[in-house]
């Protein structure tokens, strides 16, 4: 289990990303960390960070089973407003989404136990990032330091070369709301035509 700034940013650092063949590939390059390493490997100074798509709460504390001595802290990125961003980069990854994490994120939207980040915080530029983990990080106990900011910052300029922004971005847009007229259209044909029949 990485512990250290610097196998943390080893483990984490998108270049891997850009270079996998698909995002799923990167995100399976961590996936070990997720569902195998039992907890008592994290320091005793350290925090377990475990990411899923959206689950229940009851479901995640199923599933990473803390220990007795463990605080479980579920936390929540809420698309609103932005839906569009994360149905296109998912196209862009050729990752997908599916409609049981839709509804899921329903329930975590209005559980209280969760702490929510508003996804627009991310997206929005390094500037509007920081100052939201911070936050988090404060509501966990922990205090992000000069080192830790130095590595948030590279990530954070890693990861906004894998996502779809600006022009490529409208672009993308464009053709997907090409793509669903078509589909409109084609239902409302088929629609008709049933109904004449």
């Amino acid at each position: 289990m990485p512990n250290t700034l610097e196998e943390k940013l080893d483990l984490l650092t998108y270049k891997n990303a850009i270079h996998s063949s698909t995002w799923i590939d990167f995100e399976f390059a961590i996936k070990s960390y997720d569902t195998v390493q039992p907890h008592r490997d994290i320091d005793p100074d350290g925090n377990g960070v475990l990411v899923w798509h959206p689950l229940p709460v009851n479901s995640i504390k199923d599933i990473t089973r803390p220990g007795k001595d463990d605080i479980a802290v579920n936390i929540y990125i809420d698309p609103e407003n932005n839906l569009d961003w994360v149905l296109l980069n998912g196209w862009h990854k050729y990752s997908f989404q599916t409609i049981k994490w839709f509804e899921n994120s329903f329930e975590l939207k209005n559980d209280s136990s969760v702490y929510k980040i508003n996804l627009a915080g991310i997206i929005d530029g390094y500037e509007n990032f920081l100052p939201e983990f911070i936050k988090l990080a404060a509501f966990i106990d922990r205090t992000v330091t000069q080192d830790i900011e130095i590595a948030l910052h590279t990530l954070y300029k890693e990861w906004e070369k894998t996502i779809l922004q600006g022009p490529e971005f409208e672009r993308r847009r464009n053709i997907a709301a090409e793509v669903f007229r078509k589909i409109a259209n084609d239902f409302e044909r088929n629609n008709q035509q049933y109904r004449r029949s």
